[in-house]
């Protein structure tokens, strides 16, 4: 008999009926439950949820399926081959046929799918705030760990992949800026900021907050770049792009999605006084760092208030907040997952120092930096806290180590100038050293020229080797970043003069 004449007839059951459709569909809905929140703490969860579903080919029915099976064969005691048609059986029979047990698994399957949509948009995946956590990490290990991810990635989602790739050359190009004094370009800022802001049609993607922190931080970059260039002509594009990053650090504050971590959220907040920082407001940049620092001790944020605080012509404040906050971190365990962080505290503690003329203490700071990660900054301020030291002699041979400024003398100053054309640190600071250690006067010329990216044959050297202080001040007060800051070292300043 139809279900029509079976209604007209009154041998239909309505409600019993409708709660079998029901229960149906709770039972499709647990199994996406299920699948959803198994993909949510796994890796899987940062293949999009579309493309994730359809990798499946149905692989969870069946072992669901199969998991019922053996629990019914388990309470029951029946067999595991008679145990399927029992089961089945017993639904039909008896589950499908109660309607009470019937409600029942239709509101428990409500509450399920429930707190499933509160974990999905509440929790952030464990797999995406340890991307993001890498991510703003900034160091060459976690480059090369996101770069493993997204290759990975690929295999599923390669749209996401190829995005995801160019927010992470924003952050690794941000960290050899900051962490290894690669020098500024516009060119680079641009290129990023026109592929993150291409697939506009993908509104999604658009209101990303990783999209968004990477534009943002490709802006500041850019702004940074253009400052440094000291152009007038550029003060409208410096704008514009300063805009544009506090703009979108502010979307990244008031996104309020699982998407968005805590971390993204400090680290926007203190981005905005880096923007700060950059366009030379440093009083702006310090109030932002220090609100910061009240509320959490961080080793990144307060190694960014004594940089601002030494913008700000403020030295003994900042040699106070360094000390403090270098005596408060050094023995707390966390320091080893920010280790580069602590070492820039570290750093900007020692510099603060060695312009107030605490040369000894500069020493000790800047020795404990250079023993935790001893790269060629390191190198480059542990010198520089020797000369202060009047140890002129060691200075020279500390950057004898830096192998990424090779040793410069008359003779070879044209070749390694020519080859070496990014002017390290280490040729202004190996002058002063020379300098200090009253070596012959062409030698000091032929370091300030290797700086000053002026290649010079052997006979020009000797001959206006007289004008080495000139030559070396005009360098400095060109270079902005990062070897600019050591004019505001006394012994480096005077030298000068």
């Amino acid at each position: 008999m139809s279900l029509a004449k079976r209604y007209r007839s009154g041998e239909l059951d309505v409600p019993l009926a409708v709660l079998q459709v029901l229960v149906l569909l709770a039972a499709a809905a647990m199994v996406l439950n299920v699948v959803l929140v198994y993909r949510h703490f796994t890796d899987d969860a940062l293949t999009p949820t579309v493309d994730y579903l359809l990798s499946l080919k149905l692989a969870f029915p069946p072992i669901l399926a199969l998991a019922a099976t053996y629990l019914y064969a388990f309470l029951t005691g029946e067999s595991l081959t008679d145990a399927p048609k029992s089961m089945w059986r017993h639904i039909k029979n008896s589950t499908l046929q109660n309607k009470r047990q019937l409600t029942l698994c239709v509101l428990a399957t409500t509450g399920a799918s429930l707190a499933t949509a509160v974990v999905l948009h509440l929790h952030t995946p464990p797999a995406y705030g340890r991307l993001v956590a890498t991510l703003l990490g900034g160091s060459n290990d976690d480059h090369q760990i996101i770069k493993e991810s997204i290759a990975n990635l690929r295999k599923s989602s390669p749209v996401l992949a190829d995005r995801l790739s160019v927010v992470a050359k924003v952050f690794d190009e941000r960290r050899l800026w900051n962490s290894e004094n690669k020098a500024t370009s516009t060119f680079l800022p641009r290129v990023l900021i026109r592929q993150l802001q291409t697939a506009s049609d993908d509104a999604a993607w658009q209101e990303h907050p990783l999209r968004r922190f990477a534009l943002a931080e490709a802006s500041s970059m850019l702004a940074q770049a253009l400052t440094e260039l000291q152009s007038d002509g550029a003060k409208k594009s410096i704008e514009v792009s300063r805009g544009t990053a506090i703009r979108e650090y502010q979307a990244v504050l008031d996104d309020r999605t699982n998407r968005t971590t805590s971390l993204m959220r400090r680290s926007a907040r203190q981005n905005i006084g880096n923007v700060h920082y950059y366009s030379g407001d440093c009083r702006r940049a310090s109030e932002i760092y220090s609100k910061l620092a009240d509320e959490q001790m961080n080793a990144g944020t307060q190694a960014n208030r004594i940089a601002a605080l030494v913008g700000c012509g403020e030295i003994a404040a900042a040699v106070d907040v360094g000390t403090s906050a270098v005596a408060k971190l050094q023995d707390k365990p966390e320091i080893l997952n920010s280790m580069r962080d602590f070492v820039n505290l570290l750093t900007n503690t020692g510099f603060a120092k060695l312009i107030a003329g605490k040369y000894a203490e500069g020493f000790e700071d800047m020795q404990a930096a250079h023993d935790l990660i001893p790269d060629a900054m390191a190198k480059q301020n542990l010198a520089l806290a020797q000369i202060g030291a009047s140890r002129h002699k060691d200075a020279l041979s500390t950057l004898d180590k830096d192998l990424e400024a090779p040793l410069v003398s008359i003779d070879n100053q044209l070749q390694v100038t020519t080859r070496n054309s990014t002017g390290s640190c280490s040729y202004i600071i190996r002058a002063v050293a020379l300098a200090g250690a009253g070596e012959k006067p062409e030698a000091i010329y032929a370091n300030v020229l290797a700086y000053a990216k002026q290649p010079k044959s052997s006979d020009l050297i000797v001959q206006q080797s007289g004008a080495w202080k000139a030559e070396g001040l005009s360098a400095l007060k060109a270079d902005r970043r990062p070897c600019g800051n050591l004019a505001y070292l006394p012994f480096v300043s005077g030298l000068f003069k």
